[in-house]
């Protein structure tokens, strides 16, 4: 556990990074010119939401420059904005929120999986949904016979 001072809350989406310095907010894309400009603009504790895939990206490029990174379960984000009683739900927001519960709780430094976890797990992942999608094409097939037999 660390606890540190300088935080900088980042929400994490497909296309794009909102971060919150306790100062200013940004927006960054979520690519490598992006971390670039982030790393250039901020210096800190780096805290994000565990976000599928999304996050694992800026994660593993901050803690390969060496920054502090901490990932956090996003439910423990969202149990945190709802004891503060906060609505507002964009991406900047999240940020902020990020950013706040970084000075609010001490924070596990994140560190980067082997490559080989990383490739088991979205080999995982990538078999799961071609299951889910078969189970589905499978119920849409025996419904149409299904239904073709009831006339």
């Amino acid at each position: 556990m660390v606890k540190v001072k300088k935080i900088v809350g980042i929400d994490v989406s497909k296309l794009t990074i909102d971060v919150y310095d306790g100062e200013k907010s940004y927006q960054f894309k979520n690519n490598i010119k992006g971390f670039n400009q982030l790393i250039k603009k901020t210096k800190g504790h780096y805290v994000m939401e565990a976000t599928g895939s999304y996050h694992v990206k800026l994660a593993s490029y901050l803690f390969e420059g060496n920054c502090l990174v901490s990932v956090v379960n996003p439910l423990v984000i969202k149990r945190y904005s709802q004891m503060r009683l906060l609505r507002a739900k964009t991406d900047k927001s999240d940020a902020v929120m990020i950013y706040e519960y970084g000075q609010f709780d001490e924070l596990k430094l994140w560190v980067a999986p082997k490559d080989y976890i990383v490739e088991v797990k979205q080999l995982f992942t990538a078999v799961d949904l071609m299951l889910k999608n078969r189970s589905g094409y499978h119920q849409s097939i025996r419904s149409i016979f299904s239904y073709e037999n009831t006339e």
